[in-house]
């Protein structure tokens, strides 16, 4: 018989375990994002052999680059929209290049590791943290026989345990171990190949991004190569500019002339027109391309707008003129689509760039379709049919909307978990931003909230979806949360926002009834979903709803809530429930469990409305001299000194907030010990009255 402790868990499994830990959620929307339009493009970028002019190599040879033995990073840089994210993504899928590679290794493995940063996105999507994760997780992917040496204690843990539940949660610490440990096994029995794009996507000064990427270099000797794609600002231009690179705009002309030939056969409206006119159609593609100037997202917008033209019947000169007058300057050439929206169309342009923008990142196409749905009638999301082809039809509508609107400033990308909506490049998304041009755009709509269409129908999904999993089921809530803090306290929408806020709790707190989302030893104690929020030390602390808005410093909410009910600011601190003062004051951050940011979002509630939350209760007579940490009750006080550091200015306003309402007490107990000095038979009233 075989002994049970002699037994070890499968060394892959394992690894796959940790590698999912460290992952989140988001690692690959960016990359499904970008277009695959171009796949019959830029395919010169595999020659050991540069094209030259003058002879001089346009490029720096990428085959032979990645041959040295040199830690040169290799920069891809160009105008914006030249296609640089789009060769990164070409570069990574051909297979049969890096099989070739592969052969000239020798025993080392080749590790190809992947990092579109995106700045629309959540924080692990352009930080250095959600780097050095993908680092991780994807070397462990490929080559699960480094775990035990990169993450020595969860493979330990999961040995001893014979299991790969409640594997520990990763940590910056963590992190940082495994990375240091990582670089100098490259050369050893690795070659690693980091392709970073987006360099200029960083929600991070360009200098930090470099010193990182010139630790990453100097860590190792050999065995490691580093890519990188980036805007050519000077910061990148000064440290990179000595080494092999590319510039996309100056090179991709042939790539343009196929792309649009490929892309106008099978336009009837097209075909119809050079069949009266050959000469004048082939002279309209090269126009299209001769005005591009290098930048591919140019001539893919103006394609799909001449595209549609075509398809109305519009003819080869009537196409030409409509040319002439496009701006070849990408914000210029969103200037001309935007004014060239039909005045009834821009009602539902604006609200939908509002909503994107709201976001805060892609949209998941299905939210976009339940807001464009539910603006015309009430919609019973469990009544919606479940079949892929009635979503598949869904996602089309939308899609038709989108480009009828917007002029495919907005566009449904694909992706593996279903598509999301977006702007169609970084520099419509930057055009939109400007102010004066954000001005324009939400001209129409100006009485138009669209975080509280997003609350609205969260209340809607999460009624629906099922919420497997715990870091999910949170990373949904504090999306809701965040929206509800910054719905504009308009009296026109009180009574909506009020009524939105409490269906969203009902649905929750169905849904935790009914479901167990991890909650197995929280249901037994818990009266209100709320208090699964940290469930590795505080999980059986109960919290409220109304607490729960005091972290997101949903002012209007608690507001109305005190309005309609008083004793609904007497949630008092206690052995085993949170106070709402100190919901206020530390924020969600302080009491949400550190595994349930996984997925990267982590909303900043801007400090003037945390302290209008906490300056409310205090006038309203809500207090507690105690909070609730992970080591147990501690001084409120002495508890904001210890974290002031995570903001000062913040910590040093409450402060002086608690210091006056102290000196205000002090001042009404010395009153009331004179009065009753004078006025002894007035004892009870008078207690009664200041306490």
């Amino acid at each position: 018989m075989t002994d049970s402790s002699s037994v070890k868990i499968n060394p892959t499994i394992v690894a796959q375990a940790i590698a999912a830990g460290i992952r989140f959620n988001t690692i690959q929307s960016r990359e499904e994002a970008i277009s695959d339009n171009f796949h019959t493009t830029y395919s010169w970028i595999f020659q050991n052999e540069p094209l030259q002019t003058h002879d001089i190599p346009m490029w720096d040879s990428f085959p032979k680059w990645l041959e040295d033995d040199s830690n040169k990073v290799y920069w891809i840089t160009g105008k914006p929209g030249s296609g640089k994210s789009t060769i990164m993504k070409l570069i990574l899928r051909q297979k049969s290049f890096w099989d070739s590679q592969c052969q000239s290794l020798g025993s080392l493995r080749l590790l190809l590791v992947k990092y579109y940063a995106w700045n629309p996105g959540n924080t692990l999507q352009k930080s250095l943290e959600g780097l050095k994760r993908t680092i991780i997780s994807q070397v462990l992917d490929q080559c699960p026989d480094l775990a035990p040496i990169l993450t020595p204690r969860r493979w330990a843990f999961c040995q001893v345990l014979r299991s790969t539940s409640g594997i520990p949660m990763w940590n910056t610490e963590d992190i940082e171990e495994s990375i240091e440990t990582l670089l100098p096994s490259c050369g050893k029995n690795i070659k690693l190949a980091l392709f970073i794009d987006g360099l200029d996507e960083f929600d991070l000064p360009p200098i930090e991004v470099i010193k990182c990427i010139r630790h990453i270099t100097a860590r190792c000797q050999s065995g490691l190569k580093v890519c990188a794609a980036s805007r050519p600002w000077t910061e990148f231009e000064d440290e990179f500019n000595e080494g092999p690179m590319l510039r996309m705009h100056l090179l991709t002309k042939q790539d343009m002339r196929t792309f649009v030939t490929e892309n106008f056969k099978g336009n009837k409206g097209f075909d119809e027109q050079k069949q009266l006119n050959s000469a004048a159609a082939t002279q309209l593609l090269t126009d299209i391309v001769q005005r591009a100037n290098g930048v591919f997202i140019w001539v893919s917008i103006v394609v799909q707008h001449l595209q549609a033209l075509f398809l109305e019947g519009q003819s080869i000169a009537q196409a030409r003129e409509i040319l002439e007058v496009l701006p070849s300057d990408i914000s210029s050439l969103y200037d001309a689509i935007w004014a060239s929206i039909r005045p009834e169309n821009l009602l539902d342009a604006s609200y939908m760039m509002q909503v994107l923008r709201a976001a805060d990142g892609p949209l998941p196409w299905f939210t976009m379709w339940l807001i464009e749905e539910s603006r015309f009638t009430s919609i019973d999301i469990n009544n919606l049919p479940d079949d892929e082809n009635w979503k598949d039809v869904a996602m089309k509508s939308l899609k038709r909307k989108l480009a009828a609107r917007t002029k495919c400033i907005l566009e449904v990308n694909a992706s593996s978990s279903g598509g999301f909506v977006d702007f169609i490049h970084r520099t419509a998304r930057d055009w939109a931003v400007q102010p004066d041009n954000w001005q324009l755009i939400c001209s129409s709509s100006t009485q138009f909230d669209p975080h509280l269409c997003i609350l609205k129908v969260e209340a809607l999904i999460v009624s629906h979806q099922g919420l497997s999993e715990l870091g999910d089921f949170w990373d949904t809530v504090a999306r809701a949360l965040w929206h509800a803090s910054e719905v504009k306290d308009n009296p026109e929408n009180a009574l909506e926002f009020v009524n939105s806020l409490n269906s969203f709790d009902a649905q929750v707190s169905k849904l935790f009834q009914e479901t167990s989302i991890g909650w197995a030893m929280v249901g037994k104690y818990a009266d209100h979903w709320s208090a699964g929020q940290d469930t590795k030390r505080r999980w059986r602390i109960q919290n409220t709803f109304l607490g729960l808005a005091a972290q997101f410093s949903i002012l209007p909410y608690i507001k109305a809530m005190a309005l309609s009910d008083r004793p609904h600011l007497a949630q008092r601190f206690s052995r085993d429930s949170l106070g709402l003062l100190e919901n206020a004051i530390f924020g969600y951050s302080f009491y949400m469990s550190s595994a349930l940011f996984q997925n990267g979002f982590r909303p900043r509630i801007p400090c003037a409305r945390r302290l209008a939350t906490v300056r409310y209760l205090l006038g309203q007579g809500v207090y507690q001299s105690k909070v609730h940490t992970r080591d147990g009750r501690h001084d409120l006080k002495e508890e904001i000194q210890k974290v002031s550091l995570e903001d000062p200015e913040y910590y040093a306003t409450v402060a002086s907030y608690l210091d006056n309402r102290d000196l205000r007490a002090s001042v009404k107990t010395i009153g009331l010990r004179i009065r009753y000095f004078f006025f002894p038979s007035q004892k009870r009233n008078l207690i009664q009255l200041y306490c």
